[in-house]
């Protein structure tokens, strides 16, 4: 095996390691996420009565994030190349078998870098989601606040 070959199979091989340990870290990113969310919707649900009349207003957030969330955690899994069972019982050259490998694991690194990029925009919409929960609850209590101030000055 030449060593261009055998770098890039190292190569190929690292980098589809790196990649299925940022998917899990996608993942986990959303679970955490999620957590959150189910967090802050108990407290808000929690905290009803003291909220006012809108306190159901950050819960749009929190419900959107929480389905982006499992939107995230089930995309589909890394592609890891070639089974290599398959490919050491075809008959052929070991170049060819080589070759074979190393078109596989390229195929599999470009598939992941597209998957992946997928789940970093999700994972960054649940966190954009979930600050704008925040934003729903101050809305939510400055609303009434601007209304009496309004009907007050009006008045």
């Amino acid at each position: 095996m030449s060593d261009l070959t055998e770098s890039l199979l190292s190569m190929g091989e690292v980098k589809l390691g790196i990649q299925s340990a940022t998917s899990v870290g996608y993942d986990t990113q959303a679970l955490g996420l999620m957590a959150v969310a189910v967090g802050l919707a108990a407290v808000d649900i929690a905290l009803m009565s003291d909220l006012g009349v809108l306190w159901w207003l950050p819960l749009a957030g929190l419900a959107a994030s929480l389905t982006i969330g499992v939107a995230t955690i089930s995309q589909p899994e890394i592609e890891t190349g070639q089974n290599l069972t398959l490919a050491m019982g075809m008959d052929g050259t070991i170049e060819g078998r080589r070759d074979l490998l190393l078109r596989s694991l390229a195929d599999a690194i470009e598939a992941n870098t597209d998957s992946l990029a997928g789940k970093r925009a999700l994972v960054t919409l649940a966190t954009a989601l979930i600050g704008f929960a925040f934003l729903l609850l101050g809305v939510a209590q400055l609303l009434p606040a601007a209304y009496d101030l309004v009907t007050k000055t009006l008045v």
